[in-house]
């Protein structure tokens, strides 16, 4: 009565369903790809703020869902300049547990992020925010980058301007989580 059919032809069916309604919808301002918690606060922020955007999520509810090698998929399958972009964490991923996290605080950071990366020419940044105190992370492999007297001095006066009393290095590098290390006992 049903013919045979895979999961892979479900899976194709839907993305070319996806595929014809993401480009109904191409003329948006900003993409989020995820309804989960931060992709729905950012999308309403932006949306506040008149920015015309689109929240694409994988499944037919709220809360999440797409895991991060089918948001790359997706996007090289679009031909978006971003499809073999770092995934990125929240800026608010950067603050010390139990600081506020502020508008302020997170313009800081990504302007410090955007310094280093354009000055060092690294893959990835994160400028940890621990009261007064900013650690940079590079990637474990670009760490020698940092070695450079005359990028520090750049990178110490860039980041005082910007607000922060102390500027310091994470030896380690970059590392996912980081910030939970404070957590651990």
């Amino acid at each position: 009565m049903f013919a045979k059919i895979g999961e892979k032809d479900v899976t194709r069916a839907i993305v070319t369903v996806f595929g014809k309604d993401l480009e109904e919808h191409a003329e948006n301002d900003v993409i989020i790809v995820g309804a989960g918690p931060a992709g729905l606060m950012a999308g309403k922020e932006l949306a506040s703020r008149g920015v015309k955007t689109l929240i694409i999520e994988r499944n037919n509810y709220l809360g999440g869902g797409l895991t991060k090698k089918e948001i790359h998929l997706i996007a090289k399958e679009y031909n978006l300049s971003v499809f073999n972009k770092p995934a990125m964490a929240c800026l608010s991923s950067r603050i010390s547990y139990g600081e506020a996290i502020t508008k302020e605080k997170l313009r800081r950071i990504a302007e410090a992020e955007i310094f280093i990366k354009q000055l060092l020419q690294v893959t990835v940044v994160r400028v940890r925010h621990h009261g007064n105190i900013t650690r940079i992370e590079v990637l474990p492999e670009e760490r020698e980058k940092l070695f450079d007297l005359t990028a520090l001095d750049l990178i110490v006066n860039a980041l005082k301007k910007l607000g922060f009393t102390y500027v310091t290095l994470d030896l380690q590098g970059y590392r996912s989580g980081s910030m939970n290390e404070s957590l651990i006992s």
